[in-house]
């Protein structure tokens, strides 16, 4: 029994220093402008892309007849279950 208290003391113990030389590294890296800048504009273009997607399976939807994106999902609800 005191051994097993031991090892969940020393296992604590590497969890609580990785979170913390974690918590460190994730300090340093944003405190850079460099890796700020570099994910502000990986987000930005992340966003723009997403919105892109949208607009083309609107586009294809229109092109479809199939409707706006409730419409769709309606549809392929109702053939997914034929029982409804």
């Amino acid at each position: 029994m005191a051994d097993r208290k031991q090892a969940e003391s020393i296992w604590q113990r590497l969890v609580g220093a990785g979170e913390e030389r974690l918590g460190q590294f994730a300090e340093e890296i944003l405190s850079s402008p460099h890796v700020t800048e570099a994910l502000a504009g990986a987000l930005r273009r992340a966003a723009q892309t997403k919105g892109q997607v949208d607009r083309n399976m609107q586009a294809v939807l229109s092109a479809l007849n199939a409707g706006g994106r409730t419409r769709a999902t309606g549809r392929a609800k109702a053939a997914l279950n034929p029982s409804g």
